[in-house]
């Protein structure tokens, strides 16, 4: 029992100096690495140019672009603006935010009907494309002939 003691006595002096040493990270944004004015000029170059450790301002200015927020919408697939007299039926739809790179999701509304919900499933819809401000979408399936509310979430973490 006693090595047992001494055992738990020694984990805990190491998560003590493990958040004192996580403290001084944390706490000190300027020198986040707790170094003296003499260790700084005693600090080999190739710690500091050392990629694994270091980030770039690039790579900062990258990781930072990448935190944009989603943006979310709502539009009506109204059931005459759909084309075509077979599958697959074509919507075009004006969405501010769209570009021709952006990542977007359609779901249904969380208010839809059951009847507007298996109008959805039932026409079997893809992704057609995109251009600035706009999504196009294909029907595989069957024509709607009700109109469909759906959120659009225009990605912003990809």
């Amino acid at each position: 029992m006693e090595n047992f003691n001494a055992r738990i006595t020694e984990i805990n002096d190491f998560a003590d100096e493990a958040d004192a040493t996580l403290a001084a990270h944390t706490g000190n944004k300027s020198n986040p690495h707790g170094v003296t004015a003499a260790q700084a000029g005693a600090a080999p170059a190739s710690h500091v140019s050392d990629s694994t450790k270091h980030i770039t301002s690039l790579e900062r200015t990258a990781w930072n672009a990448k935190v944009a927020k989603s943006t979310l919408t709502t539009k009506t697939l109204s059931k005459t603006g759909w084309t075509g007299s077979e599958p697959p039926f074509t919507y075009s739809l004006s969405v501010s935010g769209v570009t021709s790179s952006s990542v977007q999701e359609i779901l249904p509304t969380t208010d839809a009907t059951e009847e507007q919900i298996v109008a959805l499933q039932a026409a079997n819809m893809q992704d057609s494309g995109q251009s600035a401000g706009k999504i196009t979408v294909k029907a595989w399936g069957d024509k709607p002939e009700i109109d469909l509310p759906v959120r659009i979430i225009i990605r912003g973490d990809l």
